[in-house]
């Protein structure tokens, strides 16, 4: 039974405690929003002192003045106090129906109007927060309000956190008051956050069943009908004529009111002066007269008011003092949010609220930190008990698993690891290796293997994989013992989607190699796939829960600015984009990493689907508006609409595909840039990516994104000569390290750029130029195709000479650019120059990196 209660409790801790942090916050602001508003509007609602010799006017020559100045405004309330520091407040009718009117302060000495108090629309917004969570009610009222009901299940959630609470922290030795109320400061980690959890907890307790019991009144109408039954043994009348408050039909506004003298004088008569505050309701018709409500000096909240009625003569009458001789129950159900604000039980009560409710955010932060505490515990338990096993049944890589990866840009290695990592956590030590470093020995000696494979190019391996894998499949090993089963990383954009995972695949069939289970493929980071992997790593195991992998997350940037590159150019426009992050110094990446960014759809064509479709573009769901679901999602199909609501097929949008981009500056300049060529699809309208942060994002709009390592593409460790060969907008990757170069004081930079034509498209050519000439760029070759330079793969081959001497030296080449021009240029150029063993010797050494797309 208490595991049930505590596993619930941690529960709606994580669920429903977010929204009592949001309602705590805005309850303790709002609990002295008058204290708070009159401190920031001196002068307006009290003054410090008044003029020597300054005389209250009475009533009907300070309304007086007041009509003089606000001429045909209708006074529905005047209120007086008897504090003579403070002002009189004036409540005038509204225009318009069903609206209120304004409320001023006024100087009782001169009748000089000054104004409303500040902070009134802030304090009605925190309002609107802290009871719905600022989510709209329906249009004309009718329907369910989401935010009200989300705060009424958070104030119920909160009843059963007191009581489970006190239940789960019930102590042996019930009457020692210190193991209910001390907390030990002397403690650490998780046990000091429970001290706070608990301890701070039991303190306030009461005042959170206070705060939850009457704050569901304004949430569940049958709560609120139900609890007057219980409090007051009657049920609550039926409110006549459609409801009443300020949308109840007012008598027509008269041309004049009565006047006020006599009738103040009668109530400071009956009342013998002794009062805090009086409002007289100003009567519209002839026969009535004013209705006097007034605090006395000794009342705790507002609702302790007493009330009678006046004529314009004088004459008193329907005097109703409150009486505390009511029955509990009945002022009790009176009184219900002076309960739930704290002032029944006055200045004391209203501090104890205020900070009680303050204290919601200290509870979910501990709850917060209590829960992770406890997930990082259990894995660690976990790996303890698996090391305790493996150390007892395995050694390192005698398990008989073998997991290999064939990584580009990283993430199979990344993945290969978190492979490995599931293992130990179910007692098996597996042995991990790049494809580079596998060889038929390895595969002969293992039982199973596990092969995380990137598709790159035309098919092909990973640069870093190619020698291996052809040495490899030039052998035909018996490996009928062997199990196997293949992760396939790739591109469906591409025409040869996973083609280099096949081809293992088929390779391995051939040697008689069994699958453990069937090939599962990854289009462009699909997490859904990844996590299908993990599942089948996890049951082969024995791990029942696992730490899911997934990709960072991605973070607001500010679009800071964009200009374009190459102006009057026969290509497609090529712009310089900068991205700031919201939080500069946090983010960090290096030279030859990718930016990832989630682009939105053309906001012409998101209009012109919303007007074919005929939907609500500002209908919100799960808190954003239709057009932001579609701004940023693979519209529909017709046949996907069909029949179904907003949210229902809002659900099943597919997000857009995020594109990539090289990135061409450091962190030290402060911002990412990027270099970024427009691109058309078939129908003639710009790409996704390439529309969204050249066109359609404007300035200073946040765009999503993220960094990825792509340490392929990384400088190596060891400094040594660089030749970097980049056409287009291949600039971006080979300047930023260019940049690092320069930063770190490495000199024997080479750069081979080309372009169309000198005069349009000569990309950061004055930066360049600049280089060259500090003697930084050792060599700098521009190469204009349509000037008849030809192409980078010419220039490199006029340079070969000079091409080997570098490589003599230990120079490393740099390739960034299109996988069909550059790319493939330049591969063959060098495979021309060098031959195929030695390119492959390069690549396995880590000296020839690419970055092409």
């Amino acid at each position: 039974m208490k595991n049930w209660i505590y596993q619930i409790h941690w529960f709606l801790g994580i669920t429903a405690g977010l929204v009592l942090a949001v309602v705590g916050a805005t309850g303790a602001l709002v609990a002295f929003e008058d204290e708070i508003m009159e401190a920031i509007s001196p002068g307006i609602a009290s003054v410090e002192s008044r003029p020597e010799g300054a005389v209250v006017l009475s009533p009907d020559a300070l309304l007086e003045r007041f009509r003089s100045e606000r001429p045909g405004v209708w006074v529905e309330q005047l209120t007086l106090s008897a504090d003579p520091k403070r002002n009189a407040v004036i409540r005038t009718a509204s225009a318009e129906k069903g609206k209120r009117g304004e409320t001023l302060y006024v100087d009782p000495t001169t009748g000089a109007i000054l104004g409303q108090i500040k902070g009134q629309e802030f304090f009605r917004t925190v309002l609107q927060l802290h009871r719905f969570l600022l989510i709209p009610t329906p249009e004309g009222g009718k329907g369910i309000n989401i935010g009200r009901q989300i705060t009424g299940f958070s104030a119920l959630a909160l009843v059963f956190f007191a009581l489970s609470g006190l239940y789960l922290r019930w102590p042996r030795r019930v009457l020692h008051w210190r193991s209910w109320f001390h907390i030990n400061f002397s403690l650490s980690g998780r046990n000091f956050y429970w001290a706070l959890h608990s301890v701070i907890g039991t303190w306030v307790l009461i005042v959170y069943l206070l705060l939850a019991l009457t704050g569901l009144s304004w949430s569940y109408s049958w709560y609120k009908n139900g609890l007057a039954v219980v409090l007051t043994g009657e049920a609550p009348k039926e409110r006549q004529g459609g409801g009443g408050g300020r949308n109840r039909e007012q008598p027509a506004i008269p041309e004049s009111a009565p006047a006020m003298d006599a009738a103040w004088q009668a109530f400071i008569t009956h009342s013998n002066s002794y009062y805090k505050t009086a409002s007289f309701t100003i009567p519209r018709k002839e026969k009535e007269g004013f209705n006097v409500s007034y605090l006395l000096p000794e009342a705790l909240h507002s609702r302790q008011r007493n009330s009678l009625s006046v004529s314009p003569a004088g004459e008193v009458s329907n005097v109703k003092p409150y009486s505390e001789d009511e029955p509990l129950g009945k002022r009790i159900n009176q009184s219900m949010y002076e309960l739930h604000t704290g002032e029944w039980f006055g200045m004391p009560g209203r501090i104890i609220n205020a900070l009680a409710s303050a204290l919601m955010l200290l509870f979910t932060i501990t709850g917060f930190l209590l829960y992770f505490d406890r997930r990082k515990k259990k894995r660690s338990s976990k790996l303890a008990a698996s090391a305790a096993t493996g150390s007892a049944q395995a050694t390192p890589g005698s398990s008989g698993y073998l997991i290999v990866y064939a990584s580009q840009t990283g993430t199979a290695e990344q993945l290969a690891w978190h492979t490995a990592s599931i293992q130990t956590s179910g007692g098996i030590t597996p042995t991990v290796k790049s494809l580079a470093k596998t060889t038929a020995e390895d595969l002969a000696s293992a039982e199973k293997v596990l092969l995380l494979l990137s598709t790159f190019g035309e098919g092909e391996a990973p640069d870093s994989a190619r020698g291996a894998i052809k040495k490899l499949m030039k052998s035909q090993p018996q490996l009928q013992h062997l199990q196997f089963a293949i992760l396939a990383l790739g591109d469906r954009r591409y025409r040869d989607y996973c083609a280099f995972a096949l081809q293992v695949e088929s390779w391995l069939l051939g040697t008689g190699a069994r699958q453990l289970f069937a090939r599962i493929e990854v289009d462009n980071g699909d997490e859904h796939a990844i996590q299908q992997w993990q599942q089948q790593i996890a049951s082969l195991s024995g791990v029942t829960t696992i730490s899911e992998w997934s990709a960072p997350e991605y973070e607001p940037w500010v679009l800071h600015s964009r200009s374009l590159l190459n102006q009057g150019s026969v290509g497609a426009a090529i712009y310089s984009v900068a991205l700031v992050p919201e939080h500069i110094g946090k983010t960090q990446w290096q030279a030859g990493d990718i930016l990832e960014i989630k682009p939105q759809n053309n906001p012409a064509l998101v209009e012109k689907f919303i007007s074919e479709h005929r939907l609500d573009s500002q209908q919100i769901i799960n808190g954003l508006s239709l057009k932001e679901w579609l701004a940023k999602s693979i519209f529909p199909s017709a046949q996907q609409l069909a029949g179904k609501n907003g949210q229902d097929w809002v659900a099943g949008l597919e997000p857009l595909p995020h594109r990539e981009y090289s990135i061409a500056s450091l962190p030290t300049d402060g911002k990412v840039e990027l270099v970024i060529r427009q691109a058309l699809n078939e129908r003639g309208e710009l790409g996704l990516g390439s529309g969204w942060l050249t066109q359609f994002a404007s300035e200073q709009q946040i765009v999503y994104a993220r960094i990825r390592s792509n340490p392929s593409f990384h400088a190596p460790e060891t400094p040594a000569p660089m030749i970097l060969i980049g056409a287009g907008t291949g600039i971006a990757g080979l300047r930023s390290h260019l940049h690092a170069r320069r930063l770190a004081g490495q000199k024997d930079s080479w750069l081979i750029f080309g372009e169309r034509h000198r005069a349009q498209d000569r990309l950061f050519g004055e930066e360049l130029s600049w280089l060259a000439s500090t003697g930084f760029l050792v060599h700098y070759h521009e190469v204009f195709s349509r000037d008849g330079d030809g192409y980078v793969q010419d220039k490199l081959i006029a340079e070969q000479q000079l091409l080997l001497e570098w490589l003599a030296r230990g120079a490393t080449i740099y390739v960034c650019g299109s996988l069909t021009g550059v790319g493939a240029g330049v591969e063959a150029a060098l495979l021309d120059i060098l031959g195929e063993d030695e390119l492959q010797v390069l690549r396995e050494a880590g000296r020839y990196r690419r970055d092409i797309y």
